[in-house]
């Protein structure tokens, strides 16, 4: 499993405890976060290799999210961007993905392990 972890803030956890806050907002504040996005997009991205060429992946949502309060899931969605060159012309084709990645938080060092599969 490819494996990403990020350090959450504090208090955008306890809101998450006290049902002030959506649990895909709260992932989404760690996984949007500058140093975590390239890092979250690159994974995204092996997974697609198409004609030996690696798609740029651009953004991604958060359809779905949940947490047992010891282990969690999140759905993420995504474009896939592929440009091909061709002489004078050059195409791009999109395609939509889904993958689902654990992940677990780590109170002690106050961080998001995001467990991603090795196939999606």
């Amino acid at each position: 499993m490819k494996r990403l972890a990020s350090k959450y803030p504090e208090d955008a956890y306890e809101m998450v405890l006290n049902s002030e806050l959506d649990l895909g907002e709260f992932l989404a504040l760690v996984l949007y976060d500058e140093t975590c996005f390239d890092k979250l997009c690159e994974k995204l991205s092996s997974y697609h290799n198409l004609d030996r060429m690696l798609p740029l992946i651009k953004d991604f949502t958060i359809p779905r999210a949940e947490y047992d309060g010891k282990n969690g899931l999140v759905k993420l969605a995504y474009k896939a961007s592929y440009k091909f060159y061709e002489g004078e012309t050059d195409e791009e084709v999109i395609r939509d993905f889904y993958t689902n990645v654990s992940f677990t938080i780590d109170t002690n060092s106050k961080q998001l392990i995001f467990w991603f599969p090795l196939f999606s």
